[in-house]
């Protein structure tokens, strides 16, 4: 369970981040 939380967390994290970037990336792109 430790590990499947671990994972978890990390894409995540993962997910939240490119979402991020991509969001601001698409926003500088488009004005």
């Amino acid at each position: 369970m430790k590990s499947e939380r671990t994972v978890k967390d990390s894409d995540d994290r993962r997910f939240v981040a490119h979402l991020g970037d991509k969001h601001e990336e698409g926003t500088l792109e488009t004005p």
